[in-house]
Protein backbone atom coordinates (compact mmCIF):
# COMPACT_ATOMS: atom_id res chain seq x y z
CA UNK A 1 0.00 0.00 0.00
CA UNK A 2 1.22 3.47 -0.51
CA UNK A 3 2.08 5.52 2.00
CA UNK A 4 1.08 9.12 2.47
CA UNK A 5 2.76 11.66 0.97
CA UNK A 6 4.94 8.83 -1.27
CA UNK A 7 4.75 10.11 -4.41
CA UNK A 8 4.93 7.67 -7.13
CA UNK A 9 5.29 8.34 -10.99
CA UNK A 10 2.77 6.50 -12.56
CA UNK A 11 2.77 8.54 -16.19
CA UNK A 12 4.28 7.84 -18.90
CA UNK A 13 5.18 10.56 -21.72
CA UNK A 14 4.52 9.38 -25.26
CA UNK A 15 6.29 11.42 -28.29
CA UNK A 16 6.22 12.53 -30.90
CA UNK A 17 2.47 11.69 -32.17
CA UNK A 18 1.27 12.06 -35.36
CA UNK A 19 -1.67 14.17 -36.03
CA UNK A 20 -3.60 10.88 -37.20
CA UNK A 21 -3.37 9.61 -33.67
CA UNK A 22 -6.43 9.22 -31.94
CA UNK A 23 -7.30 8.86 -27.85
CA UNK A 24 -8.86 5.52 -28.93
CA UNK A 25 -5.74 4.39 -30.47
CA UNK A 26 -3.53 5.39 -28.07
CA UNK A 27 -6.06 3.69 -25.41
CA UNK A 28 -5.88 0.21 -26.77
CA UNK A 29 -2.29 0.40 -27.77
CA UNK A 30 -1.19 1.26 -23.88
CA UNK A 31 -4.09 -0.49 -22.48
CA UNK A 32 -2.55 -3.76 -22.60
CA UNK A 33 0.10 -3.08 -20.26
CA UNK A 34 -2.58 -1.52 -17.38
CA UNK A 35 -5.52 -0.21 -16.15
CA UNK A 36 -5.09 3.27 -17.63
CA UNK A 37 -6.38 6.16 -15.41
CA UNK A 38 -6.11 9.66 -17.29
CA UNK A 39 -4.92 10.16 -20.96
CA UNK A 40 -4.02 13.49 -22.19
CA UNK A 41 -2.58 14.44 -25.75
CA UNK A 42 -1.49 18.03 -26.35
CA UNK A 43 0.51 20.05 -28.60
CA UNK A 44 3.45 21.94 -27.64
CA UNK A 45 6.30 23.87 -29.31
CA UNK A 46 9.97 22.38 -30.39
CA UNK A 47 12.79 23.70 -31.86
CA UNK A 48 11.97 22.11 -35.29
CA UNK A 49 7.99 23.62 -34.88
CA UNK A 50 5.18 22.41 -33.37
CA UNK A 51 4.62 18.20 -31.92
CA UNK A 52 2.18 16.39 -30.14
CA UNK A 53 2.81 13.99 -27.47
CA UNK A 54 0.25 11.98 -24.89
CA UNK A 55 0.15 11.37 -21.05
CA UNK A 56 -0.94 8.23 -20.49
CA UNK A 57 -1.53 7.80 -16.39
CA UNK A 58 -1.32 4.34 -15.61
CA UNK A 59 -3.16 3.04 -12.01
CA UNK A 60 0.09 1.53 -11.15
CA UNK A 61 4.48 2.18 -11.47
CA UNK A 62 4.59 -1.24 -12.79
CA UNK A 63 2.00 -0.96 -15.98
CA UNK A 64 4.11 2.53 -16.45
CA UNK A 65 7.26 0.73 -16.36
CA UNK A 66 5.61 -2.17 -18.47
CA UNK A 67 4.76 0.10 -21.04
CA UNK A 68 8.11 2.17 -20.78
CA UNK A 69 10.02 -1.18 -21.92
CA UNK A 70 8.00 -2.38 -24.42
CA UNK A 71 7.29 0.55 -26.15
CA UNK A 72 9.92 3.10 -26.13
CA UNK A 73 11.62 3.06 -29.44
CA UNK A 74 9.05 1.33 -30.99
CA UNK A 75 6.34 2.64 -34.30
CA UNK A 76 3.65 4.07 -33.77
CA UNK A 77 1.52 5.08 -37.13
CA UNK A 78 5.19 4.85 -38.87
CA UNK A 79 7.06 7.06 -36.10
CA UNK A 80 9.40 6.26 -33.87
CA UNK A 81 8.28 7.47 -30.07
CA UNK A 82 10.30 8.17 -26.72
CA UNK A 83 7.89 6.23 -24.59
CA UNK A 84 9.64 7.80 -20.90
CA UNK A 85 8.45 8.49 -17.63
CA UNK A 86 6.65 11.89 -17.08
CA UNK A 87 8.02 14.12 -14.42
CA UNK A 88 5.27 14.34 -11.54
CA UNK A 89 5.32 18.33 -11.66
CA UNK A 90 4.01 18.06 -15.48
CA UNK A 91 1.11 15.90 -14.81
CA UNK A 92 0.77 16.60 -11.22
CA UNK A 93 -3.29 15.57 -10.20
CA UNK A 94 -2.73 17.25 -6.57
CA UNK A 95 -4.65 19.91 -5.70
CA UNK A 96 -2.95 23.42 -4.75
CA UNK A 97 -3.90 23.51 -0.86
CA UNK A 98 -2.08 20.98 1.63
CA UNK A 99 -5.70 21.34 3.57
CA UNK A 100 -8.07 18.47 2.26
CA UNK A 101 -11.26 20.72 3.99
CA UNK A 102 -10.17 23.66 2.31
CA UNK A 103 -12.86 22.81 -0.47
CA UNK A 104 -15.75 21.87 2.31
CA UNK A 105 -14.74 25.64 3.97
Amino acid sequence: MEEAGALLNNTVNVSPLTSNMTSEHILEIFGNFGKIRNLKIEDYQMEEGQSRRALVSFESSDSANEAISHLDKGEIDGVVVKVSLDPPSTTSNEPDSTDPLDDIK
